[in-house]
C-alpha cells in the first residue's frame, strides 16, 4: 500500500517489492490486499488505471487465497483490527517467515511471526536487487 499510494517513506516499500520481483526472494500477498488496494486506488485514478497499476505491482508475488477458515479464525483472533487479523492468519496459513508492514498493531503477534518495517527488513537483508 505504501508503494502504490506513495505514503511517507514509500521508497523502502518499493525496494522490497523490487526485491521480490527481481531476485529469488519469495513474497506473498493476501487476496484481501489486492482487493483493498483496488478500492483505495480506483477512487483516485480510475478503475482501469487501478487495475493496471496493481497488476504490475503484484507481478512475482504469490497471491495467497482467502478461505472461510481464515475468516473464521480472524473473527476470534487477539488482533483488534479484523483486516489485520485476516492478513496475519493468511500469512501463517501460507507459512510466511515474516510480515513486512508499517502497521504497529502487528507487534502484538511478533512472538508468532517476525514483523518488519520495510526499512528494518532492508537493513537486515540488504537493499540491493
Amino acid at each position: 500500500m505504501d508503494f502504490l499510494t506513495e505514503r511517507k517513506n514509500w521508497m523502502e516499500s518499493a525496494i522490497v517489492v523490487s526485491k521480490v520481483q527481481n531476485t529469488p526472494l519469495k513474497g506473498g500477498i493476501s487476496t484481501l490486499t489486492v482487493v483493498v488496494l483496488y478500492l483505495m486506488l480506483e477512487k483516485d485514478i480510475g478503475k482501469k488505471s487501478a487495475k493496471e497499476l496493481i497488476k504490475e505491482a503484484i507481478k512475482g508475488f504469490e497471491i495467497i487465497p482467502l478461505t472461510p477458515e481464515i475468516i473464521q479464525e480472524a473473527f476470534n483472533h487477539k488482533l483488534d483490527d479484523f483486516e489485520d487479523a485476516v492478513q496475519f492468519i493468511t500469512a501463517k496459513v501460507a507459512n510466511c517467515e515474516a510480515i513486512i508492514t508499517r502497521d504497529n498493531d502487528f507487534q502484538v503477534v511478533s512472538d508468532e511471526i517476525r514483523i518488519y518495517r520495510p526499512e528494518e527488513y532492508l537493513d537486515e537483508y540488504g537493499r540491493g536487487c
